[in-house]
């Protein structure tokens, strides 16, 4: 007979260690694996009555929901009442774009502007999985620290420095793909959408040398990478060529884990009604859910289809 305070930390630990996954994980060139939560999950909810009272209120906020591609977690989470929606704090997904082809082309929006379809998304931690790109990665980023909503902390990890270290792209009729010095480019978006007295922090971490592949980072196998400009080099010609030292064998091979923290008084509820950025993907949709656009754009493949 454990004191309520003692089951409540029993409850907070079995929750916070606990992680459910949805989607296909790509085990190959063109094979996929389909990726469940284990029966065995919330089985604690099945225990008894007791506590079952004990813990419905506690589970949504502690679990770390992970979703193996942006469409996954739309199809899951676009269905929960923005009540429910409201009580997840912890999310991670792969950076991927959401493509919803059209008669004339396919159409890539970015994370930041697919999840402009959950609303009632209210997260502590919002943790993205990079892509294979450094440019886009970047591209993805920059696009979460100035458009998104819906998160009090962004954790993005890639899984080496390109993204830091890549030369300007040209693009035919877009903007290139141009970094600037991180992170304090980063944290001026952010202070420019936060306000400019409020406390907001972003930091860039690189691996050590002696950190295994897809192991956490902490302060012991990871240190801490900041940009500026150096001269000869200026603010314009920053970003055109390749950083060297980044680029080079031995240091390209390096994650890189970005954290970007909101001022704990941002309002990081997303805007339900327009008028909407030119990119948001709601700026056309004239109200439709992702169930509506899913069937109306969308043709997955049999390999991306969700029915559980």
């Amino acid at each position: 007979q454990l004191p309520l305070e003692l089951r409540r930390e029993v409850y907070d630990f079995l929750f916070m260690s606990t992680r459910v996954t949805f989607g296909n994980r790509s085990t190959g060139r063109i094979k996929h694996k389909k990726i469940k939560p284990a029966s065995h999950s919330l089985a604690l909810l099945r225990v008894c009555r007791q506590i079952f009272e004990e813990t419905k209120s506690l589970w949504l906020g502690l679990l770390l929901f992970n979703f193996e591609r942006i469409e996954y977690l739309l199809d899951k989470l676009s269905s929960i009442p923005s009540p429910t929606l409201s009580q997840i704090r912890h999310l991670r997904t792969r950076g991927h774009p959401l493509i919803l082809p059209f008669e004339d082309d396919d159409v890539y929006y970015r994370l930041a502007w697919a999840l402009k379809l959950l609303p009632g998304l209210r997260l502590d931690t919002l943790t993205v999985l990079g892509s294979s790109s450094g440019m886009i990665n970047y591209d993805n980023l920059g696009g979460l620290i100035q458009h998104g909503n819906g998160w009090k902390e962004l954790h993005y990890i890639t899984k080496d420095s390109s993204m830091l270290g890549f030369k300007k792209e040209e693009l035919f009729d877009a903007d290139p793909y141009w970094r600037r010095p991180q992170p304090s480019t980063w944290k001026e978006i952010l202070l420019s959408g936060d306000g400019a007295d409020s406390k907001v922090a972003v930091a860039v971490y690189q691996a050590a040398e002696d950190k295994a592949i897809g192991a956490p980072f902490n302060e012991k196998n990871s240190r801490p990478l900041d940009q500026t400009v150096v001269p000869p080099e200026t603010l314009e010609t920053f970003g055109v060529q390749e950083d060297a030292h980044l680029m080079s064998d031995g240091q390209r091979e390096k994650e890189l884990l970005v954290v970007v923290k909101r001022d704990h008084s941002a309002d990081i509820a997303e805007r339900d009604r327009g008028p909407y950025h030119q990119h948001d993907i709601r700026e056309w949709t004239d109200g439709m859910a992702w169930p509506a656009i899913k069937r109306k754009h969308v043709e997955f493949d049999s390999e991306y289809e969700d029915s559980d």
